[in-house]
């Protein structure tokens, strides 16, 4: 997901055509690509749980949203993609593109990590509401999701989840919530996913690489 003032006007207009014909150019999950790096709000498809179930990778902690809100193009692109990714998973279409693979494209486990949020993005409060419904699309799409596992949830994170719960309870059923100590919940993510399938930071190897990084901006 890439962001910010695009390479020329040419190109803003292009793109912004592409968003009112519904056909534009797109990267291989199917995102409507921009042209800027200064911000990137990127989720990964890991690789697959031992229930050969794919794995997706929410780094939430990551994503400015304060930016993001005071961006009104790079905030219709990131719109215009996260419909698309729930379309796309809704319909079973997100994980058949990569045909190489020969996961179930049903049910996916998703990885949410809090790592890097900071209390900046609760004192804005269009920020908090974007930050709110990032955990209500999760909701939404709680028929197609195996079991969720939050990490790195600091107190900001907590306050977040917190104001969460109502709109998005039925998930929070389903999600394991671990805190800031990568000692403790490393040995359980592992139970679930395959140290193969995952980034050293997660508790896998330095080499991994992910099977897909899709770009919302």
């Amino acid at each position: 997901m890439l962001i910010c003032n695009f390479v020329s006007v040419l190109l803003g207009v292009s793109v912004a055509i592409a968003i009112r014909s519904g056909k534009p150019p797109s990267d291989n999950c199917g995102m409507l690509r921009g042209n800027s790096t200064e911000r990137r709000y990127n989720l990964q498809i890991l690789g697959t749980d031992y229930e050969n179930s794919p794995v997706v990778l929410f780094p939430l902690g990551k994503w400015d949203v304060v930016w993001l809100v005071n961006h009104p193009e790079e905030l219709k692109l990131y719109t215009r993609n996260r419909f698309q990714l729930m379309e796309d998973i809704k319909s079973e279409k997100m994980f058949k593109r990569f045909t190489n693979q020969t996961w179930r494209s049903d049910l996916c486990a998703v990885i949410v990590d809090f790592d890097g949020l900071n209390l900046r993005q609760m004192f804005v409060e269009p920020a908090v509401k974007l930050a709110l419904q990032n955990i209500n699309d999760l909701q939404l799409l709680i028929d197609f999701i195996s079991y969720g596992v939050v990490v790195n949830a600091n107190h900001v994170a907590h306050q977040l989840l917190n104001i969460a719960k109502p709109l998005a309870s039925s998930l929070m059923e389903r999600v394991e919530i671990h805190g800031t100590n990568s000692r403790r919940w490393i040995p359980q993510l592992l139970k679930k996913i395959p140290r193969s399938q995952l980034p050293l930071n997660l508790g896998g190897f330095k080499d991994f690489k992910p099977i897909a990084t899709c770009d919302q901006i």
